[in-house]
């Protein structure tokens, strides 16, 4: 039986110790060079316990510089947009102004002047919102301009996309039922109801607006009139 061979294994071979070639690792994580130990260190075998230290900082550190670079980004300010957005906040901050106005009106013995009140109230504000639909989500509107401007805020801009549609769908139905004021016992109460949902709605969407609005501008919106 042939004596086993007392050299070691070089590397590469079929019996080399459990690792990974350092150059190996350089290559399919880029790593920089100066993460890793030079000199004869450069030359021994890392394992893959050794290795993932050194990929979490490299990944840790590119990360940071991204976010940096994302903050820093000069893009003019296109001010006509964001004063334009301004305007149809403000348009929608005065009818729910109204709006609720006319829900605290009382309604026992006149129901059909607060319902017709109501409904008018609810006309004005849609209109408001219509605009600021119109402002904000167009190809090149305002929301589009804050995504360009910090890319980070991508995912919150969708959400008030989206949220828009529910608010819409909200201010559809407390004008249904404002019309409806009469048709029941419950019609008074089901109407203040359903308006003081969309003000909920409404309330937290200028809200979240106004948060990201100050995250790419560090404007607040919602000053001046």
């Amino acid at each position: 039986m042939a004596a086993r061979s007392s050299t070691p294994s070089t590397p590469g071979s079929a019996r080399s110790p459990p690792g990974t070639d350092i150059r190996v690792i350089m290559l399919a994580t880029k790593v920089p060079s100066f993460i890793i130990p030079q000199g004869k260190e450069t030359n021994r075998r890392l394992s893959f316990q050794q290795v993932l230290p050194l990929q979490l900082v490299w990944l840790r550190s590119i990360t940071a510089y991204a976010y940096q670079m994302d903050s820093k980004r000069e893009i003019p300010t296109d001010t006509g947009k964001l004063e334009a957005a301004r305007e149809v906040r403000h348009g929608i901050r005065r009818a729910i102004g109204e709006l609720d106005s006319a829900l605290a009106t009382a309604a026992v013995g006149r129901e059909s002047a607060w319902s017709s009140e109501l409904t008018r109230r609810l006309d004005v504000l849609r209109e408001a919102f219509d605009n600021h639909v119109a402002v904000t989500e167009s190809p090149t509107g305002f929301l589009s301009e804050i995504v360009d401007r910090a890319p980070r805020l991508a995912h919150a801009v969708e959400k008030l996309r989206l949220e828009h549609a529910s608010i819409t769908a909200a201010l559809d139905q407390a004008s249904v039922t404002s019309q409806l004021v009469g048709e029941s016992p419950s019609g008074v109460e089901n109407a203040r109801e359903a308006v003081l949902e969309l003000l909920h709605r409404l309330a937290l969407h200028r809200q979240k607006g106004a948060e990201v609005v100050y995250e790419a501008y560090e404007v607040d919106i919602e000053a001046g009139d």
